[in-house]
């Protein structure tokens, strides 16, 4: 009898860690699961930018309206063998703007562009389930992006009708 009550202390305990476990602690390689999960959108709630030369920076603050990212799986052939790829989209005023794959730690997110080293690499400064906060440097010039985890609407293809 001790010894049933014991094993489901303890497995009473173990549950009861687990759901206190930080959102945050993922591993290396789970941070695209995270972005590409649900419908995989996320809406750009709010950009900062300013000049990361300034001591004192003014800092321009702006609310896009229908930007956001699209992350998914894509599967291509490669030499005769299915790969699956993470990919992400971005969408400005809700129109397509761009795609890339991604590569993600849950330190930074890499949009590559093509060769080795080619692409925008973003800092990941909060990793929640629902919000999202990235920066990112170009030169002098630094970029803090908020997301928000979305059911974004995509635009629909040239010459589809509805009704």
């Amino acid at each position: 009898m001790t010894k049933n009550l014991l094993y489901i202390l303890s497995i009473g305990l173990f549950a009861l860690i687990s759901c206190e476990k930080d959102d945050a602690s993922l591993g290396d390689y789970e941070l695209f699961k995270r972005l590409q999960s649900g419908s995989g959108s996320w809406k750009v709630e709010q950009v900062e930018v300013w000049e990361n030369t300034e001591e004192n920076p003014n800092i321009l603050t702006s609310h896009p309206t229908n930007d956001f990212f699209h992350f998914f799986i894509h599967t291509q052939l490669i030499a005769d063998i299915e790969v699956d790829l993470e990919f992400g989209s971005f969408y400005t005023n809700g129109m397509f703007s761009w795609k890339s794959k991604v590569e993600s730690e849950t330190e930074r997110v890499s949009f590559v562009t093509g060769l080795v080293g080619e692409g925008d690499v973003w800092t990941v400064e909060l990793n929640k389930k629902n919000k999202q906060i990235w920066s990112h440097v170009n030169g002098s010039v630094s970029t803090r992006i908020t997301l928000i985890k979305c059911n974004c609407e995509f635009p629909k293809p040239y010459g589809e009708m509805t009704g």
